[in-house]
């Protein structure tokens, strides 16, 4: 059955009150081996929020300090069970309901996200929602510690929707998000909300939501 309309939703901060990735790391290796992953690069981490270095490779640091060397299918397995458990408990109610309501509304669902499908695949296939977001470099099944492609943040979270456009009309998109890095894709849905899907951002904002 072909969809009356396509909604993008960004995750971290948008539909939820966590950033995922850095819940992963922490549900991997514990909250020791976190600090020290912030100790070893403290640097970078304000090199960062001065704007002298940039995004992806942060994230790529963090990624490797945690997973470098691991076996794809160990860290899959541990991320289908962060997914499965840890995930559901973050969402806004408010936001469950949103998507569900899109839903009903046969809407297609797009979760666009600068996380990923390691850590978030299986919360999306359970709710039948499509995942758009950042994968990791495998090579001889362990992780190198690099991104795979480009990290959809930003720009390049417009950049990944370019294939829905002409499948669905300006007045047939929604989307969803709460940063200025989100509003590169919000420009192109005619419904566009850039705030966290709490309780009361939904009922103020959105028409005809209860």
């Amino acid at each position: 059955m072909s969809k009356k309309a396509v909604a993008f939703f960004d995750f971290d901060g948008t539909i939820t009150d966590i950033d995922s990735f850095l819940k992963f790391l922490i549900y991997s290796g514990g909250y020791s081996k976190f600090l020290a992953c912030l100790f070893v690069n403290s640097v970078f981490i304000i090199l960062k929020l001065i704007g002298l270095y940039p995004n992806h490779r942060l994230k790529e640091r963090f990624f490797s300090f945690f997973f470098k060397g691991k076996s794809e299918i160990e860290i899959k397995s541990l991320g289908k069970k962060f997914s499965e458990k840890v995930i559901p408990l973050y969402v806004y109610d408010s936001a469950k309901k949103l998507l569900s309501w899109h839903r009903q509304n046969q809407h297609e669902i797009v979760i666009l996200t600068a996380s990923s499908s390691l850590w978030l695949g299986e919360w999306a296939e359970i709710n039948d929602f499509v995942l758009i977001g950042t994968e990791f470099e495998v090579q001889n099944g362990l992780f190198t510690g690099k991104i795979k492609g480009k990290n959809c943040y930003g720009i390049e979270k417009k950049n990944r929707i370019v294939q829905y456009l002409d499948k669905y009309p300006y007045e047939h998109r929604y989307a969803y998000g709460d940063s200025k890095t989100d509003t590169h894709y919000l420009e192109l849905s005619k419904f566009s909300y850039l705030f966290p899907l709490t309780k009361k951002n939904v009922s103020e904002h959105i028409p005809n939501f209860k």
